[in-house]
């Protein structure tokens, strides 16, 4: 018998979102940070400068590491990037 492993989801809102550029950056620092298996961002929100992004990932992600990822993007730009709403669950 094979043995799952198990797959972590992120249900978040990030907000100063902007532009497309906004979330290249905060997608490329996530890549990096964690293992991640698949981001998805809907910019449903996109006019009031937020992003709802599912991030997919093969292992638990803490929640304030996520949170300084998400902050450390916003370094050096006129952006203030953070999580206003979040979510886990398990697949």
């Amino acid at each position: 018998m094979s043995r799952q492993s198990k797959i972590y989801k992120y249900d978040l809102i990030i907000d100063d979102v902007s532009c497309e550029k906004c979330v290249n950056r905060i997608n490329s620092l996530l890549i990096k940070s964690f293992n991640i298996i698949d981001i998805a961002v809907d910019l449903q929100y996109y006019e009031s400068k937020k992003a709802h992004y599912i991030i997919l990932s093969k292992s638990k992600i803490d929640i304030n590491k996520l949170n300084q990822v998400i902050i450390n993007a916003s370094n050096g730009i006129p952006h203030n990037y953070r999580i206003v709403n979040f979510k886990e669950s398990e697949l």
